[in-house]
């Protein structure tokens, strides 16, 4: 009885651990800081209220300088963070800013770090998943 017991849950961890029935399969990656990340969440990561929540965030608390107004017709910026599988906020990168020294991407971290995030889950698991945030501000 012992025996059947244990080559059943043999049997059965693959299909636990991949969701087999739901022809998916997790898988992950190392970060360079050794933080493992979920690359094919079933969802994504998102914060409560959902992504217009990062959006009316991120529109009411921007501060773009009027010196800047006036010289440019705006400027792109993505930021890179890992929410964790407790909706904690880590790794917090810049990927892409094209007008150094607004300090867009301190604000657009100040920002996502006030919201409270769901995080992304595999296979009915919460996982850690790194999230892009690209934010382009468009002048007239």
């Amino acid at each position: 009885m012992k025996g059947s017991l244990i080559i059943l849950s043999l049997l059965l961890l693959p299909k636990i651990i991949f969701c087999q029935d739901a022809q998916m399969e997790c898988e992950f990656k190392a970060l360079k800081g050794g933080q493992i990340v979920c690359t094919n969440p079933d969802v994504m990561p998102s914060p409560k209220g959902g992504m217009e929540m990062i959006y009316t965030s991120l529109y009411q608390s921007i501060k773009y300088p009027s010196v800047a107004r006036d010289s440019v017709f705006g400027s792109n910026t993505i930021i890179k963070f890992v929410v964790d599988q407790f909706g904690k906020i880590k790794n917090k990168e810049v990927v892409r800013e094209d007008m150094i020294g607004l300090d867009l991407p301190k604000q657009m971290f100040n920002v996502i770090e006030t919201l409270i995030w769901l995080p992304g889950t595999c296979c009915g698991t919460s996982v850690a998943v790194e999230f892009y945030l690209p934010m382009k501000i468009c002048l007239q």
